[in-house]
């Protein structure tokens, strides 16, 4: 496709997951960062867009932020894990590139936001 790709496949959510908890540089930076246990973490992509990059031309390309839950049902966008980006190629499931630009801290309150009745 050569001026744009379709939407994110629900499947797709999943597949970026995989491969971004699968990278070793990926748990490296969890680990340095104090999370080892990484059933809780959330690898979210978002489409990267095309900005005619050569080297991205023919791929399926995502960036990958990543955020931690309290628990199982929690929301896990009040804690972003920031200063790790993953960019991930899901055609070849790989990431290509880990931006890590250091420890940022991470919020700890949950982020459940039902009403109380």
């Amino acid at each position: 496709m050569r001026d744009g790709q379709p939407p994110l496949l629900f499947e797709e959510y999943d597949t970026c997951d995989e491969v971004v908890k699968a990278d070793p540089g990926w748990r490296k930076a969890m680990a340095d960062r104090g999370i080892t246990d990484t059933s809780l973490v959330v690898a979210a992509p978002l489409a990267a867009g095309n900005f005619g990059i050569a080297s991205e031309t023919g791929r399926r390309m995502l960036r990958s932020l990543t955020f931690l839950r309290c628990e199982e049902g929690d929301n896990p966008f009040a804690h972003p894990i920031g200063g790790l980006v993953a960019e991930v190629d899901l055609t070849e499931r790989r990431v290509v590139r880990l931006i890590d630009t250091g420890i940022v801290p991470t919020p700890a309150e949950c982020g459940r936001y039902e009403a109380e009745f």
